[in-house]
């Protein structure tokens, strides 16, 4: 890779990213980059341009400025290691599908053929209808879920019992993969694989409901968009669906949790119009109250966005005002906003200095909203379709027909 021109970027090992042409070396932006490489000769065999990938085992997913480039850095590869191009289809098991307009550009993330063979498998095989499920989760998610009791090993039933344990915990190592592509199902995939070490029945029933979400309503996120010009950040935004019909394409933040046992970390980072990244985290200490959860979840958010923000820098994308988090509580965004409200958190104080620092730094900035506008409430806990479906036309960056289904 290092021969070929390409450097790795600091805070994402396996990314790599090349650049030839006048403002090589300097930090100029990347449209300024692309601007300054229109109609120039090629520098040393090397055609003036800009390219950025990721590498995993043999693949790599990337985007380049011209058909030129993306030639050259083959050509140079090729000379130690065979390569192909595949356009964008069936990167890593994902298909990637670019569309191109007169004035802007969308992809999304997807993969049908994996979702289509787990219904053979999970559902079609053993005779069972492919159901239609409006929801990814069932109303009693939380109360249906159990640990499994394993019959005795003399009994009939032990072995389609072990059978069923080994279906399920394949098809929740799937799901999890799968949810890359299609994050509503992130809350019950991490919910049901609290389960996996001993799952029971209903786990594996209520995984098979989320994959049939998935089957009948394969939502996949779209980034870009009209109006999506850059990555670099700006310095005010609009509050979330305030605007109708404004879509962000910079980098923006929403932090949750939920108290319970364990708490949940919902974390929801957008970029570009789209979510590119959904955690739902059972965090690893008992919470004592609500704001000590919260203050968690924040920390979190905060180390994401700081990593993103480097990268994105790195890719001669400018964060040169801070991101903004969002946040529905508002004791937390208190004592984010100004470490001087620091009152009876004290026990919370290392969390909350991690919140003070970035925000002094300009890393990030604290913003409160009302809580039927935080979209990272569907990481923490089940919530109703009417606000699933709101949060959906956020992190989706679709219409609110797309996001029902119809």
């Amino acid at each position: 890779m290092i021969a070929a021109g390409l450097r790795e970027l600091v805070y994402a090992p396996k990314a790599y990213m090349w650049h030839a042409g006048p403002l090589a070396g300097s930090s100029a932006s990347l449209n300024d980059i692309l601007s300054a490489c229109e109609d120039m000769p090629a520098i040393d065999g090397a055609p003036p341009g800009w390219a950025c990938f990721g590498q995993h085992v043999d693949d790599s997913a990337g985007v380049a400025s011209s058909q030129s480039v993306i030639q050259y850095i083959m050509g140079a590869i090729q000379v130690t290691y065979s390569c192909k191009m595949t356009r964008w289809d069936k990167v890593l098991g994902y298909t990637v599908t670019v569309h191109d307009y007169e004035d802007f550009s969308t992809a999304t993330l997807s993969c049908k053929p994996i979702i289509e063979a787990a219904i053979n498998r999970h559902i079609r095989s053993k005779g069972e209808p492919v159901l239609t499920h409006k929801n990814p989760y069932p109303s009693d998610l939380k109360t249906r879920l159990s640990k499994g009791i394993t019959p005795d090993p003399n009994s009939p039933e032990y072995k389609p019992y072990i059978a069923m344990q080994l279906e399920c915990r394949s098809l929740l190592g799937l799901l999890i993969w799968v949810s890359e592509a299609y994050p509503q199902i992130k809350y019950v995939v991490n919910f049901a694989c609290a389960y996996m070490a001993e799952p029971s029945l209903s786990v594996y029933i209520v995984a098979k409901i989320a994959l049939q979400h998935i089957y009948w309503q394969p939502l996949s996120v779209t980034w870009g968009g009209p109006g999506c010009k850059s990555l670099e950040a700006v310095e005010t935004l609009p509050l979330p669906f305030t605007v109708d019909g404004y879509v962000n394409y910079g980098l923006m933040a929403f932090s949750d949790s939920n108290v319970d046992t364990p708490s949940i970390s919902g974390t929801l980072i957008m970029l570009a119009g789209g979510a590119i990244l959904m955690l739902s985290q059972r965090q690893h200490l008992v919470s004592p109250d609500s704001h000590t959860s919260e203050v968690a979840a924040a920390g979190t958010c905060v180390d994401h966005i700081t990593t993103i923000r480097h990268i994105l820098q790195e890719m001669h994308c400018p964060q040169l005002f801070p991101t903004q988090i969002y946040l529905d509580s508002l004791s937390t965004f208190y004592v984010a906003a100004d470490k001087q409200s620091v009152r009876r958190s004290q026990h919370n104080m290392r969390r909350i200095a991690v919140l003070n620092q970035a925000r002094e730094n300009g890393e990030s900035t604290p913003i409160h909203v009302p809580e039927k506008h935080m979209a990272a409430d569907g990481l923490t806990k089940p919530i109703p379709r009417t606000p699933r479906l709101l949060h959906l036309t956020m992190t989706h960056n679709c219409t609110p027909a797309a996001a029902s289904g119809s």
